[in-house]
């Protein structure tokens, strides 16, 4: 099992970014906008975002995911 930790996007930037037009390709985050909040420990980031769904620390629009050697994971679609 990896430890996924959570950074919270801040409310009022969450706002703007749920709002903001899409973009194509990668985009910038301000570490400002963001907040570490708990880290879990899963097997996959499919597998946290399953884990905290229905809790009251579910993700949400605009949170990220860093895994414990501090890469961001990819999510195939």
């Amino acid at each position: 099992m990896s430890a996924y930790r959570i950074y919270r996007m801040k409310e009022s930037s969450r706002q703007q970014f749920r709002w903001a037009p899409h973009t194509i390709g990668i985009t910038s985050v301000k570490p400002k906008d963001y907040e570490i909040t708990l880290t879990v420990e899963a097997s996959t980031p499919y597998a946290v975002w399953m884990e905290l769904r229905d809790s009251p620390d579910s993700l949400q629009i605009g949170d990220i995911l860093e895994s414990e050697g501090g890469q961001l994971p990819s999510i195939n679609t």
